[in-house]
């Protein structure tokens, strides 16, 4: 599978990383339109994967102000609708400090997203408060733990929290994914610990679709590619 990053090449600024330019977009109020359009466009990519008999899950953040709004779960509905994509093969992510912060209305939206099929992950734990509850009153699937907890697993204390958070995931029956592997030494002690799923530089650095297709699926994959950049 895979997680679905954006970035913007600007024939003006160049080429622009989120931290430049989505707490700006969050601000003025366009990282809904963009949000919606990424989904969709995650979305036909992984239909088209599917047409080609090619079943892997994509991950796509979903941004905090697209999460408040009364129309989240309306807009997933109508973007699965009108590309098609299966549900199950979408992962929504979702940042523990927004989860923490508004627990009810996050309880609330969560649960209709899981009705439409798609499965719910909490990115970023082990960097805010890592509150125990949310896996406890939260209907998530998978939980992602951070790269800063997976940088200090040579310490026997950041050991210990890794190998607590895993085995407390297998206990509550949600999926373990680590981020920022970037050493093999990392990954064969995450390995070792019967991590579900890993991601990080060490697999692959981000990128662009054509070439995420030729590395992982086939070059067959190729041929989408210009049809997947002209669609709206």
């Amino acid at each position: 599978g895979g997680e679905s990053l954006i970035r913007w090449n600007s024939t003006e600024l160049g080429f622009l990383m989120p931290m430049d330019f989505i707490p700006l977009a969050e601000h003025l109020g366009l990282i809904v339109i963009i949000g919606e359009y990424f989904l969709k466009k995650a979305c036909r990519i992984n239909k088209m994967w599917s047409d080609m008999g090619i079943t892997k899950k994509l991950h796509v953040n979903l941004s905090v102000v697209q999460l408040v709004q009364n129309n989240v779960v309306e807009m997933v509905s109508d973007i699965i609708k009108e590309t098609g994509v299966d549900p199950a093969n979408i992962i929504l992510e979702i940042t523990e400090s927004l989860a923490i912060n508004d627990m009810d209305n996050m309880r609330r939206v969560i649960k209709e997203l899981k009705k439409l099929g798609v499965g719910i992950a909490l990115d970023d734990f082990g960097t805010g408060y890592s509150s125990l509850m949310l896996l406890k009153s939260m209907p998530i699937d998978a939980l992602k733990l951070d790269k800063t907890c997976v940088d200090d697993y040579e310490h026997p204390k950041g050991r210990n929290i890794i190998e607590c958070v895993i085995d407390m995931t297998k206990k509550l029956d949600i999926t373990i994914i680590a981020e920022g592997i970037e050493t093999a030494e990392q990954y064969e002690y995450i390995k070792s610990q019967n991590c579900d799923i890993v991601q990080g530089y060490y697999f692959s650095y981000p990128l662009e679709y054509h070439k995420f297709c030729e590395k992982y699926h086939n070059a067959g994959c190729y041929r989408y590619f210009e049809k997947v950049k002209a669609e709206p």
